[in-house]
């Protein structure tokens, strides 16, 4: 067993966590094409063998199922968003009530 296969396996995980399924399916699959003949495998290989082929199932699963869709903002647009608002009139809120007549209205 070589480092071709240990980079496969590589390339397999990372793509799997970056969402690139298919990827991550056909680099598991070349990684356990790289390993010996089952009748040949050492302890070693034997353990490399059930990780690549869970690594290939699950990759297959996540496959199946729908993308999931993720929503990037940049700072100058975050300050639109309804939880930032809500922050800025808290904040106005606080300030308004230490600054009463009344006194302060604890938190």
């Amino acid at each position: 067993m070589g480092t071709l296969t240990s980079q496969y396996s590589d390339f397999g995980g990372i793509s799997q966590a970056l969402s690139g399924y298919t990827s991550s399916a056909n680099a598991w699959k070349k990684a356990l094409d790289c390993l010996p003949a089952e009748g040949g495998l050492t302890d070693t290989e034997k353990k490399f063998k059930a990780q690549y082929s869970e690594g290939l199932r699950k990759a297959q699963q996540a496959a199946k199922e729908p993308p999931r869709t993720y929503i990037v903002v940049n700072k100058d647009a975050a300050s639109g968003l309804p939880w930032a608002r809500a922050e800025a009139a808290e904040a106005q809120l606080k300030a308004k009530a230490e600054m009463s007549s009344v006194g302060a209205i604890p938190p």
